[in-house]
């Protein structure tokens, strides 16, 4: 898993044939490095930072599941893994620096 850690842009993450738990971890430390951990992490010298929701959803778990989950019940929200949107999530740091 930590493999993913060095790849650079614009190669795909390998996710193919880990398990939900081994997958969620990857993408997590990848998240974690480039967003949640990263002071650096600004658009126009101004800090990005999700804002919370109002049904009191921690604001980091709801932007990690965004980037790497799509919508596939309008109606309830409700969201699944998107293989495509996931295997591009370390491309957002090399877009915003």
């Amino acid at each position: 898993m930590p493999f993913n850690l060095t790849k650079k842009y614009n190669d795909l993450l390998d996710l193919l044939g880990m398990s939900e738990r081994e997958r969620t971890e990857s993408l997590r430390r990848i998240f974690n490095r480039d967003i949640e951990n990263n002071p650096a992490f600004t658009f126009n010298g101004k800090p990005i930072y999700p804002t919370p929701r109002e049904d009191g959803q921690i604001a980091m778990e709801n932007l990690f599941n965004h980037l790497t989950r799509k919508e596939v019940d309008k109606e309830t929200h409700h969201r699944e893994f998107d293989m495509s949107r996931s295997q591009r999530l370390h491309w957002i740091r090399h877009h915003i620096e």
